[in-house]
């Protein structure tokens, strides 16, 4: 079965087009990776995974004790809701 030119021309110009489709979203992928990367290197700057580490565990320690402290304020409050409603 033979393919007229007319056909080729139109194959190969969907071709074309696909190829250059691919060609530009691989060079806008490679463009956000690029950014990603260099984004990465500006917050990992100076630092080592340890020194990330550390701190991360150094705020979830404080959260723990600020917690327990809204907890006991939560406590006093509703005793001096509860005294003052008493004199009521």
């Amino acid at each position: 079965m033979a393919f007229s030119s007319e056909i080729i021309t139109v194959i190969a110009l969907v071709s074309l087009f696909f190829g250059v489709l691919g060609t530009i979203v691989s060079l806008v992928s490679l463009n956000r990776a690029k950014k990603l990367q260099e984004s990465q290197n500006i917050l990992f700057s100076g630092k080592q995974a340890s020194d990330l580490e550390s701190i991360i565990l150094s705020h979830s320690e404080e959260l723990v004790a600020l917690d327990k402290e809204i907890q006991e304020l939560f406590e006093i409050s509703n005793k001096i809701h509860s005294l003052a409603h008493r004199g009521v």
